[in-house]
């Protein structure tokens, strides 16, 4: 038994549109009649879950940077799905004829003999752990997403309904805030580098203590102890940013920008719970921007964009 990576990949996530509503005739269907209709393959399925896709990547107004970082993750997804994939393919050849002698047992109403069971189940749970090694790979590299969006993107993601016409605010690009939210922590980081040693001294301390206090209120409450790491790292951070040449900084902006926010503890105890579950769990994120459709259209949207994926 072949599998195709990207059927599996579609059981395996979350799909984006729901079915397309057919009108109903006013004649009651018959058996017959209800069968030729759940053989028809609908030609508008897929484009529609493209169209939602495109939609949810407009408005997150990705950037060249993300979208590479998407794509490789898009990459390396399918590097686990073909693993899967073959080891599911051998199970699934070694399960099919225990299932068949099974069947031809309870067919002619026969006492299941202690070997064909064993046989079944041993399988049958390997089958079932093979699956769950699956879930719990896509769920960590979905995770990863997470670290390559804004906050504001993921946001949008949050809150992203899947629909064919978009409602007016979706493809607001400030909505995203891509420019906006990365550019708060630099014009901090800006403000910080352009005070005088006094002003820094008596400042800095307290422009940690607020953000702490913030990151609180929106992303869990650390421990005295965590609290306590978080501010030398931040202050060490700010120190090192000081230091640095203006071609240093302009060239890790970005990434110190990233550093500078604090710790968000909600967010790592749902990594953590997710984790815990058998299998993992595939986010939100995860599953709207790394299904196959989605991809299709990041890929199809970075040669607009000119942007080389190595």
């Amino acid at each position: 038994m072949r599998f195709n990576r990207s059927i599996l990949l579609g059981l395996t996530l979350m799909g984006l549109t729901a079915a397309p509503t057919m009108a109903e005739g006013k004649r009651q269907r018959g058996p017959d009649q209800m069968n030729q209709l759940a053989e028809f393959d609908d030609p508008t399925v897929e484009m529609r879950k493209e169209i939602t896709s495109l939609n949810l990547i407009n408005a997150l107004n990705l950037t060249p940077e993300q979208l590479t970082q998407i794509l490789k993750l898009a990459d390396r997804q399918d590097v686990i799905l073909k693993e899967h994939s073959a080891r599911m393919a051998q199970v699934s050849r070694e399960l099919q004829p225990a299932l068949s002698e099974l069947k031809g047992v309870l067919e002619q109403q026969k006492e299941i003999s202690d070997n064909l069971a064993n046989r079944v189940n041993r399988i049958d749970h390997q089958n079932m752990k093979m699956r769950d090694q699956l879930m719990g790979d896509l769920a960590r590299t979905g995770q990863e997403i997470e670290g390559i969006l804004t906050e504001a993107q993921l946001e949008v993601i949050e809150t992203f309904q899947p629909c064919i016409i978009p409602p007016r605010d979706l493809s607001d690009p400030v909505r995203a805030g891509q420019a906006s939210n990365s550019g708060i922590g630099e014009d901090l980081l800006r403000k910080i580098r352009g005070m005088s040693d006094q002003e820094f001294r008596m400042q800095a301390p307290r422009i940690v203590d607020q953000g702490l206090n913030r990151a609180a209120e929106f992303h869990g409450k650390l421990t005295e102890k965590e609290r306590a790491g978080e501010r030398e790292r931040l202050l060490a951070l700010v120190n090192e940013v000081r230091g640095m040449s203006d071609v240093e900084f302009e060239m890790k902006k970005d990434e110190l920008t990233k550093q500078l926010k604090p710790k968000n503890k909600i967010k790592e105890l749902q990594h953590k719970m997710e984790e815990a579950r058998i299998g993992g769990s595939v986010g939100k994120a995860a599953r709207f921007l790394m299904n196959p459709a989605a991809i299709k259209v990041l890929r199809n949207r970075a040669k607009q964009m000119d942007v080389a994926i190595k």
